[in-house]
């Protein structure tokens, strides 16, 4: 009934070095009261980094790491499909006039950098060819 016993906690560890990154991607809007930079047109909160793009890009990159992880043989259209999501929500913001293009920008660059810098002080980088399995 699924995996054994052993990789269990493997991946378990995985999921956990997972949430954390996921975290971590998530506070790059934490930055918005540090710019308090104002918004296209009038709305109550500040503009950048966009939370939403920086939402979907958190969710993408991890998204993106388990693949590399867990189904490399689909890690490729992983990627694609998850550019194409943060540059969907990148173009709904600024078509809906509540972002420049330089929060959305912002947003997906300091995802990504602060993606890179934590999944690798996770040890998510580089991943292992094969995934949890190679590791003995």
């Amino acid at each position: 009934m699924g995996r054994p016993p052993a990789r269990r906690p493997r991946l378990r560890g995985l999921l956990l070095r997972a949430t954390v990154l996921l975290a971590a991607c998530r506070a790059v809007s934490l930055a918005k009261p540090v710019f308090e930079r104002a918004r296209p047109r009038e709305y109550p909160d500040f503009s950048f980094p966009s939370g939403h793009v920086v939402s979907v890009a958190s969710v993408a990159f991890t998204l993106v790491v388990l693949c590399a992880w867990l189904a490399a043989r689909r890690l490729r259209a992983v990627v694609w499909w998850s550019v194409a999501a943060v540059v969907l929500a990148a173009l709904c913001r600024i078509v809906l006039d509540v972002h420049w293009l330089t929060d959305v920008l912002g947003a997906s660059l300091g995802v990504v950098g602060l993606g890179l810098l934590t999944a690798t002080g996770l040890g998510l980088l580089p991943a292992r060819p094969g995934g949890v399995r190679s590791r003995a």
